[in-house]
């Protein structure tokens, strides 16, 4: 309870939260600890993003992790796939379990939704979802090019991880979700709009055009 208040930024301490959980007989419960699962996999890809995370055009690189978001119902955890060059999210995947198919899934829709035409580099952190045999079979299916940063450095993989501290800091830090569809909805929406549709960095240049746009079409 102690770290739930902290989460959504009320100022507590242990005595605080712990009176009323005496008073209403409430006993705290070792839970799963949340979090991507940091074994060693059996097979590592070479490092050949080397922090290049500007890119010059779209479809050179692409990065892809997993973080969770605590509900009512248990963790639900997002995997995102994201274009260096726009910072645009190009496909996710949700799902109630840390399986290899999350990131599978949100692989798969990229392609389908990208649709590249030459090689990528994908990278990714060293977990066992990204070094599956269907991961590495579809990266090879599709001239993707694996790339993993150095173990438990979460700078290598400083663009994803940053839209994830944004995504957190806007949603996740400020609410409690009570089901994993509430937070699947919210995502949606703000995924979209912010971070799929145009990306991060062009959401300026496109509310200018669009204001631009229906000016001219009620002058005429």
């Amino acid at each position: 309870m102690l770290c739930g208040l902290r989460e959504v930024g009320e100022r507590v301490g242990n005595n605080r939260s712990a009176k009323p959980m005496k008073r209403h007989k409430i006993r705290a419960q070792r839970g799963k600890q949340p979090g991507v699962r940091s074994t060693k996999p059996a097979v590592t890809a070479p490092n050949r993003l080397r922090h290049q995370f500007a890119m010059n055009r779209p479809d050179r690189a692409w990065v892809t992790h997993i973080t969770y978001i605590w509900t009512d119902e248990g963790w639900l955890y997002l995997a995102v796939v994201m274009d260096l060059y726009s910072r645009r999210i190009i496909d996710w995947s949700m799902k109630a379990t840390l399986a290899k198919e999350i990131v599978l899934d949100a692989l798969l829709m990229a392609m389908w939704r990208g649709r590249p035409e030459h090689d990528i580099i994908i990278h990714s952190h060293q977990v066992s979802q990204f070094s599956s045999d269907e991961w590495n079979r579809i990266c090879q299916t599709h001239g993707l090019l694996p790339s993993m940063g150095r173990r438990g450095n979460c700078y290598d993989n400083a663009a994803v991880e940053s839209f994830f501290e944004s995504l957190k800091k806007e949603k996740v830090r400020r609410h409690i979700f009570k089901t994993h569809e509430t937070v699947r909805t919210e995502f949606f929406i703000i995924i979209i709009l912010r971070f799929f549709l145009i990306g991060r960095d062009a959401i300026n240049t496109w509310a200018i055009s669009a204001q631009q746009s229906m000016s001219s079409r009620w002058q005429n």
